[in-house]
């Protein structure tokens, strides 16, 4: 068995170390041991087990990997001609064999550019497309189980920069006020604020009330700004500029309306709109719909493993609506989900609806990036003298942890691969050692821990307490 530091956790378990001058039962040791032994051998199995499928997993990979550029020499000999003979039966066989292994080929026309599974090689606009989209597949992608193992290779079309609001509009809208939030409110005072007014105007309350329903988008659309902080700090120097005098709205275009290069320092003021609304400049054409947010809460586990939320939205102040929204695994408390094409309407199309999630905390478990954490209690005698402790897991398991004879509060153990996963990444279990000291203690295991402090009254725990304090 692999030996392992005290300030790891394992899930094999090691001997019990027993204190000294202990009398036991012979059945009883005899029992405890076999019992050690059952629950070693089922930990050993489960961890040799887990670690083939991975070695195997990252070996299969490996090959495939070194497939692909035979496999993109076959594409190009198909595309200038029906493969024959001897090369096609080649072909047909790293085919079957590739395909047994489970390596996808993946990458077609027309699909919306995802940078996690696209890599882009050239890029062009057109009003013909409405997002991002891979227009033409310059090399495909391949992937095994959950692992890209090349992104496909694309030419991408994106719109053409959206008009947006004209400058007037924007200078004119004060978001704070909106809010009702000091200028210097920080992130948390205005997520606060935004959340007590979406919950008065939500439309669901509302019951189809126009005025509020427009104020609800107008809360929507100040939230959207300053909760970002780079958004919020363009417009904050748009706004200053504009309060200043400093900005005027061109009549007739950009041609008769004031010395821009001046006042932007030589840039463009549109590159200010630009970052704040993904467009630029002032509306020359057809606007998409406004975006909605709307919140929701998931339990702790949902957040980890990933959920479907089941809503249902009364989105035009008309006919509510039932909205399905998939929550990736892994999101934390504060992240938002986009729901393409259920947000307001608009001459362009709807807009997006956006849901912010609200993550209830668990009774035990708790995360720090993709660990899981957890506060373990063991008695004052499992710390001392050591023990094989069963610790749960959020899956619903139970993995067995040795506690080293001589473990003090505040110790933290690690279970490697049992944390949260995202994408190819897999954190553990970190498991913090809390000593649970009883409130009264009476008979005779009050009388066993004098007997105790008799014994180690020669080890002063303090020796060194005091010159450190004063060094």
């Amino acid at each position: 068995m692999t030996e392992q530091t005290t300030e790891e956790v394992v899930e094999d378990v090691s001997e019990v170390i027993e204190a000294p001058g202990q009398e036991t039962d012979p059945v009883a040791s005899l029992t405890a041991d076999l019992q050690r032994l059952q629950a070693e051998y089922a930990n050993y199995r489960k961890r040799v087990e887990r670690d083939r499928a991975v070695a195997s997993e990252v070996a299969i990979a490996s090959v495939l990997t070194e497939l692909l550029a035979t496999l993109d020499d076959i594409e190009r000999a198909s595309g200038h001609g029906e493969l024959t003979g001897g090369f096609k039966a080649v072909a047909d066989q790293l085919a079957s064999l590739t395909n047994r292994f489970g390596l996808e080929k993946y990458g077609v026309e027309g699909d919306l550019f995802d940078p996690q599974i696209h890599e882009a090689l050239m890029h062009e606009t057109s009003a013909d497309v409405a997002q991002a989209t891979a227009t033409k597949i310059l090399q495909p992608g391949y992937k095994f189980k959950e692992r890209i193992l090349r992104p496909a290779r694309v030419a991408v079309t994106e719109p053409e920069a959206e008009q947006q609001m004209a400058a007037k509009d924007l200078y004119e809208k004060d978001f704070y006020k909106v809010l009702g939030v000091d200028k210097k409110a920080s992130a948390d005072e205005i997520k606060k604020k935004y959340r007590s007014l979406a919950r008065d105007l939500h439309p669901d309350k509302t019951q189809g009330d126009s005025a509020l329903e427009e104020k609800f988008k107008a809360v929507s659309e100040a939230y959207d700004i300053l909760s970002d902080s780079k958004k919020r700090a363009e417009y904050d120097e748009a706004r200053s500029l504009f309060e200043r005098g400093g900005f005027r709205a061109p009549q007739g275009g950009y041609g008769g309306g004031g010395d821009f290069g001046d006042i932007f320092g030589g840039g463009n003021p549109q590159d200010i709109f630009a970052n704040l609304f993904g467009g630029a400049g002032m509306r020359r054409g057809p606007r998409k719909g406004q975006d909605l947010q709307t919140e929701s809460t998931i339990s702790f586990k949902e957040s980890i493993f990933g959920t479907t939320l089941e809503l249902k939205l009364n989105l035009d102040g008309k006919n509510p609506q039932n909205i399905t929204a998939r929550v990736p695994a892994g999101v934390n408390d504060g992240a938002k989900i986009r729901v393409k094409g259920k947000g307001a309407p608009g001459e362009a199309g709807p807009g997006d609806l956006f849901i912010l999630l609200t993550v209830k905390p668990h009774a035990i478990f708790s995360r720090k990036g993709e660990n899981l954490l957890l506060t373990l209690p063991v008695t004052f005698a499992e710390a001392a003298l050591g023990a094989d402790i069963k610790v749960p897991t959020l899956a619903g398991d139970d993995v067995t942890v040795r506690l080293a004879a001589g473990t003090p509060t505040g110790r933290v153990l690690r279970v490697k691969g049992r944390g949260i996963t995202k994408g190819a990444t897999t954190g553990d279990l970190l498991v913090t050692v809390e000593v649970q000291v009883p409130r009264r203690v009476e008979g005779e295991a009050l009388e066993a821990l004098k007997k105790f402090t008799e014994l180690t009254s020669d080890h002063d725990v303090r020796s060194e307490f005091a010159a450190k304090a004063k060094s």
